[in-house]
């Protein structure tokens, strides 16, 4: 998509931003301080990145002021406008699944650690295979090329029955650094099926990654 979702919704103090490409999906949840009004609006990525550069604190207020194409933004004393995308959003809520047959709960840092040292091996223009094998207290990583080779294992508490699959490391990399919280839950279904990414004990962000087939 060329832009986030924003849903705003006022009668339950809510604002859900929603952003996703052919590959991920990244949800967040924050209270709303003063609603006026429910309303959901696509704002285009051009001025998401904007506000981002006006953001000074992860604390800070920001303001929305929704017309029919446009949306004014404020932060802190800087004010600015952009036209909206027209359109409908893609209905994400149909991609995120909700059962899952295996979860693990993870320190966040030791894995973020170990994705980051996976990513290293790929160049700038390639996949890195990242492969994830669950296992009753331990989630063992493994990432092979011509660079080098990665076999580590973090400790996990299993959830289910055990799974191998693959991702992009990249992708799993940036869902984790953004996760703030010490530990993450990952939850699976199949090989094949998304993994999602959370807090292990909040559910404000969610991430969603797919995975690569494996050979």
């Amino acid at each position: 998509m060329r832009g986030a979702l924003f849903d705003v919704d006022a009668n339950n103090n809510t604002i859900t931003a929603v952003a996703l490409d052919g590959y991920r999906l990244a949800r967040i949840i924050k209270p709303l301080v003063r609603p006026t009004g429910s309303a959901k609006l696509i704002i285009p990525c051009r001025a998401l990145e904007e506000m981002r550069r006006m953001l000074t604190d992860d604390k800070e207020e920001i303001g929305l002021i929704v017309d029919k194409k446009f949306v004014q933004i404020t932060v802190g004393s800087t004010v600015f406008a952009s036209r909206l995308i027209d359109g409908d959003f893609v209905n994400y809520r149909q991609i995120i699944p909700t059962e899952f047959n295996c979860s693990v709960v993870v320190e966040t840092a030791p894995l973020l650690a170990s994705v980051g040292r996976a990513g290293l091996l790929s160049g700038s223009n390639k996949i890195n295979l990242l492969t994830l094998t669950t296992a009753d207290k331990s989630l063992e990583l493994f990432a092979n090329n011509e660079k080098g080779q990665i076999n580590e294992r973090v400790p996990a508490n299993l959830d289910g029955t055990s799974i191998k699959i693959a991702f992009n490391s990249k992708y799993m990399f940036d869902a984790l650094n953004t996760i703030n919280d010490e530990f993450v839950k990952l939850s699976f279904t199949t090989p094949l099926a998304p993994c999602v990414i959370t807090s292990a004990k909040r559910g404000d962000y969610l991430f969603l990654v797919l995975p690569v087939r494996l050979g």
